[in-house]
């Protein structure tokens, strides 16, 4: 795997104690896609990093009723390739992503 984009520096402070998320991260993987997580803001209409730094502008799709929650499919450009990706707007702001075509051979 190549990384086109890993986050570091993913933790806050809060009552004494260290948090720590993993970050946002887009890499390019052995099956020729690449796939990521990034964040999202809605009422921006934009995907971010985990520290709330503009990726891209992003489309969001209706919000519908998933196997077990509310979905919304999200679709943006980063660096000129086209990702796709779902998440639930009732409990999350990740967002698994993949490109939409294969970028390596």
């Amino acid at each position: 795997m190549t990384a086109t984009f890993i986050e570091s520096d993913c933790s806050i402070q809060h009552n004494g104690q260290s948090f720590t998320a993993g970050g946002a991260h887009i890499c390019d993987c052995s099956d020729g896609y690449r796939r990521g997580v990034v964040y999202v803001r809605p009422e921006a209409k934009e995907v971010t990093d985990w520290h709330g730094n503009k990726l891209a502008t992003a489309n969001f799709g209706r919000v519908y009723q998933g196997n077990f929650s509310r979905m919304q499919a999200v679709t943006f450009i980063h660096d000129g390739i086209t990702f796709h990706g779902r998440y639930c707007p009732d409990w999350s702001q990740a967002l698994r992503v993949r490109s939409t075509k294969r970028v390596k051979g």
